[in-house]
């Protein structure tokens, strides 16, 4: 049982670096809306600069709320471990199950919204709006590439759990 404790953490971690990775893209996606509001002369541009700025926000809060939210499951968890390692055990596997569950649901759905942003870009003649409907593609696909990395660490610390 110690050795699940050990794997818990590696787990915690590897959650939030996906959040460092939430990060970093909402960073690179800020940088690209500071560019186009300086070179970007087009109203196509302008839809991207909104988009891509209001998106690159929202991702700094979803890193941010992860890794909070991973640090407040590691101090509740440890806690657990500590009084009970047998329940500690059976929380976590239930949690983890429904984690790797919900997996493919939420991969999914994101790449249907992908999908469902490109095919607004393509049928909007607005300009505007097809520059958001692009940096929507962008940020969907972006949470695709960000949870896939994830979906490593979870189905490593679930094979431990459920072995």
């Amino acid at each position: 049982m110690p050795d699940l404790l050990s794997h818990f953490e590696v787990y915690i971690n590897a959650q939030k670096g996906v959040g460092f990775n939430a990060f970093v893209f909402s960073t690179g996606i800020i940088i690209a809306a500071v560019l186009l509001h300086f070179y970007g002369n087009s109203q196509l541009a302008v839809g991207l600069r909104n988009g891509t700025f209001i998106i690159g926000i929202t991702l700094i809060a979803m890193g941010v709320g992860l890794r909070i939210s991973q640090e407040n499951i590691l101090k509740e968890r440890k806690l657990l471990y500590q009084e009970d390692q047998a329940a500690f055990a059976k929380a976590e596997t239930e949690r983890m199950t429904k984690v790797k569950n919900n997996y493919s649901r939420g991969q999914i759905i994101m790449t249907g919204l992908v999908v469902i942003a490109l095919l607004a870009f393509l049928l909007v003649r607005n300009q505007v709006w097809q520059g958001v409907s692009l940096s929507l593609s962008v940020f969907f696909l972006g949470n695709v590439i960000i949870e896939a990395f994830s979906y490593l660490a979870i189905l490593a610390y679930y094979n431990q759990l459920t072995n």
